[in-house]
């Protein structure tokens, strides 16, 4: 949720440098340069644009497909919207939530950052929402020339920021609502279960929120 295609830095470099694979990341809808301003979409039409753009790129077969928080939502929906026998090949699930209670920790972080004027300071409130406080004040073990984790996780995102326009607020709003508006009936969760496609479930709460997935399917 709110953020680009470039969040996946690391992963489209360490795959797309393998000759046995081929990556791709995009801006979701309201994100990076995909435009969506106050739309009152919801996850299965992000799912749907999803489904649209493997189509249009003629990606059909062995997809390995990876969704984290709203991202992971968009996947679950795409999974049941996916028409084409044999496209995925996995999923991985990551923090993400099948719908229900959840953390607003993440959301409140958002909105409440509409109020603060200082981009620093937004992303450091960002970070502590992702990262423990002893992880963000430790010297990073992979990078002698940052003080911190923070520090280096703040240039990454202001690196990043410099590759994209500036979200909006109704699409940051808009992003919020439609992972708020998530939901997954129990049958659909079944259903994908059934399929016996291999899922990955990475969070701490999938054996609250995803009890279908979670029960003898991964």
């Amino acid at each position: 949720m709110n953020a680009p295609c470039q969040a996946w830095d690391y992963q489209t470099c360490y795959f797309g440098a393998m000759d046995d694979y081929t990556v791709l990341s995009f801006d979701a809808r309201g994100v990076g340069w995909t435009g969506g301003s106050w739309d009152f979409y919801n996850s299965t039409e992000w799912s749907l644009d999803f489904i649209e753009l493997l189509d249009h790129l003629g990606w059909t077969q062995d997809v390995h497909a990876v969704g984290h928080s709203a991202g992971g939502q968009a996947l679950m929906k795409a999974l049941l919207q996916n028409t084409v026998p044999n496209r995925f090949r996995s999923a991985s699930l990551l923090n993400t939530t099948s719908g229900g209670l959840r953390p607003l920790a993440g959301p409140w972080a958002i909105v409440s950052n509409l109020f603060v004027k200082d981009p620093r300071e937004q992303m450091i409130r960002l970070m502590r929402v992702n990262y423990t406080e002893s992880w963000l004040n430790a010297r990073p073990d992979d990078d002698v020339s940052y003080d911190t984790n923070m520090d280096k996780l703040c240039a990454r995102m202001e690196d990043r920021n410099s590759r994209n326009r500036p979200q909006t607020i109704g699409s940051m709003i808009s992003q919020a609502i439609a992972s708020l508006r998530h939901w997954m009936r129990e049958r659909d969760l079944e259903i994908i279960k059934e399929s016996g496609l291999p899922i990955l479930v990475v969070s701490i709460i999938a054996s609250i929120f995803l009890p279908s997935l979670s029960r003898g399917s991964l």
